[in-house]
């Protein structure tokens, strides 16, 4: 694999906008080949899509990590009430409790299905307003 790691994630970056964005370590010297091979996989996502075990297979390690947070709750740093409460403050966000988002995300997500996040990736991940960075 020509890379360390690699992410995608769809997100809100104001009421009316949202972002679509892919993250990759690459190995040391395989740049160009690291960058390749992740915009063959959105390709590849883009024309076949996702199956029903592997989005389950995605909630399910979703959920995972959701839980290991809420048992981890009362190990929250300063930083992370600051930002919550700005967010609020500035756009007018509530903030639940741990309890609250944990409730509600094993609650909700079984009720994403495929057609959800296919719609989501036809969106967000197209050939318009397409910017790349290195860093």
């Amino acid at each position: 694999m020509p890379f360390l790691s690699a992410s995608a994630k769809i997100e809100n970056l104001f009421d009316n906008l949202g972002s679509a964005s892919l993250n990759v370590t690459v190995n040391p010297g395989e740049y160009e080949k690291g960058f390749k091979t992740i915009v063959r996989e959105i390709r590849k996502v883009k024309e076949q899509g996702f199956n029903q075990h592997e989005l389950d297979r995605a909630k399910a390690s979703f959920i995972e990590k959701r839980d290991y947070q809420f048992g981890e709750r009362n190990k929250v740093t300063s930083q992370n009430y600051v930002t919550v409460y700005v967010n609020a403050f500035l756009r007018d966000l509530p903030y639940p409790s741990a309890e609250f988002y944990n409730e509600f995300y094993n609650l909700h997500i079984k009720n994403i299905g495929l057609e959800e996040v296919e719609a989501n990736i036809d969106k967000f991940y197209n050939n318009k307003n397409r910017d790349f960075y290195v860093m």
